[in-house]
């Protein structure tokens, strides 16, 4: 199995975090994002969709006209560590830049087989406006576009990569979410259906039937231990793909989450308690996920302790907040 691609976030909460801070209205969130990314430049490896958006942003701060009359709040305010302003000539360049490395790095990742397909061709396939194409061309072989001609362009291009890469990469991941949970699920199922067998089996010796009835019995659920192991093993090999072990963190969370560990048929009565069989598929499911995770008991402690720790502060908080709302209450009764 290949391993993950590397990235310069440490956890796709942290990219969840800079895409709503660069995909803001206010100026101040966009900064957060633009610095956070810096930082990203600093470990490399960062996809040309974050790095692209940023720049565009980066330059758009220096350019009040960018945000037109209404979005006072957008207005260009010098970045931290930055000089006091940029001509106009300046901002220009940057704009044109920044496209033209765009879409230079969309036609290089289109190119397929030996013989060189024109960028216009690939652009056009990726789905990026002419106008893009033709600011490229324009700005490496004749003069600089006008600054309205690039506004127009930057715009068109956030809304690209919005579409194209942060939208599709968040649907990539709640997909992706969304399958872990179901191999997650059917693991459990398979685990449950292998402790009904074995508690049905002790169950049935124990009252000393005869052996054509204990045979019955065992076989009667419809689940044959051979199939239920490959199964198993078939779905935590694709559980490995989705999740390898460096993200073991992300399924610690994911199996402290709602139902994650209980069987779909004893779900909806958690409040209840388990019953024997329940509460070996969880043990039997947590034996063979550390096998493939061997951090996932440290991470699950972790994680289950991080949730306490939040819990009792909220809590402390309500307690406080009523204890003030108490107080305020009592300073303004009247006095008799």
């Amino acid at each position: 199995m290949a391993p993950g691609r590397t990235v310069p976030w440490c956890c796709w909460e942290e990219w969840n975090m800079v895409k709503d801070w660069l995909l803001s209205s206010t100026s101040a969130d966009i900064r957060h994002g633009i610095l956070r990314v810096e930082a990203w430049r600093a470990r490399g490896r960062v996809p040309l969709g974050v790095d692209i958006t940023a720049s565009l942003l980066e330059t758009a701060l220096w350019d009040a006209s960018f945000w037109g009359p209404s979005a006072a709040t957008a207005a260009a305010l010098p970045l931290a560590g930055t000089l006091n302003g940029l001509s106009q000539q300046q901002i220009r360049l940057q704009y044109s830049a920044t496209i033209v490395r765009m879409v230079n790095g969309i036609a290089d990742s289109q190119q397929k087989g030996r013989v060189a397909v024109s960028v216009n061709t690939l652009a056009e396939a990726a789905g990026l406006s002419r106008l893009l194409v033709d600011i490229r061309h324009e700005s490496t072989h004749n003069e600089l576009p006008s600054l309205s001609t690039l506004q127009l362009a930057a715009r068109q291009a956030l809304d690209w990569l919005v579409t194209q890469y942060w939208q599709r990469q968040s649907e990539h991941l709640s997909a992706c979410r969304g399958r872990v949970q179901d191999v997650l699920s059917a693991i459990v199922a398979s685990c449950h259906a292998a402790a009904t067998k074995s508690l049905t089996a002790a169950a049935a010796a124990n009252d000393d039937n005869p052996k054509e009835e204990l045979q019955q019995a065992t076989e009667g659920a419809g689940y044959k231990a051979s199939e239920g192991r490959k199964q198993r093993k078939q779905l935590l090999s694709e559980l490995k793909t989705l999740l390898p072990p460096p993200h073991t963190p992300l399924l610690a969370a994911l199996l402290l989450q709602g139902h994650a560990l209980l069987p779909p048929d004893q779900q909806q009565q958690q409040q209840q308690g388990m019953d024997g069989s329940a509460r070996k598929a969880q043990e039997a499911a947590l034996m063979l996920l550390s096998k493939q995770y061997p951090e996932l008991k440290r991470h699950l402690l972790q994680e289950a302790v991080d949730k306490l720790c939040n819990l009792t502060t909220q809590q402390q908080h309500q307690q406080q907040a009523q204890e003030t709302a108490g107080s305020n209450d009592a300073d303004q009764q009247p006095q008799q």
